[in-house]
């Protein structure tokens, strides 16, 4: 591995260990669960097109790459599976994976997460 991919490992954990939250996965028609630390974003104000205010969904989760081994294949066959998402008080939150696009480092994945 070279310097930068090892600082960018490094730099990825500590933010995720740091403000991470635990995210569960079980495959739509079973399979084992798989859990990892996503960096997740729940939007609450709306975002704006010229003058007009647009509640786009904007929820989402980056993991890195190696997390969530064959969800991006998955979503990209069009299968809907659910992950859930732990909240402040403890408790989970469930979504529907509606797409996984790779960043353009190449080693974060962002999931489209829509609320079920």
């Amino acid at each position: 591995m070279n310097l930068f991919d090892s600082i960018q490992d490094t730099a990825f954990d500590v933010v995720t260990t740091t403000f991470g939250v635990l995210a569960k996965w079980i495959p739509k028609g079973g399979g084992e669960e798989k859990t990892a630390k996503v960096l997740y974003k729940d939007p609450t104000e709306s975002q704006q097109i010229g003058n007009t205010d647009y509640d786009a969904p904007g929820y989402t989760m980056e993991y890195k790459k190696g997390d969530f081994e064959g969800l991006k294949e998955r979503a990209d066959d069009g299968i809907l599976d659910t992950v859930s998402i732990e909240q402040r008080d403890g408790s989970f939150i469930s979504f529907l994976i509606q797409n996984v696009k790779l960043k353009y480092d190449g080693r974060t994945m962002v999931a489209i997460l829509h609320m079920k």
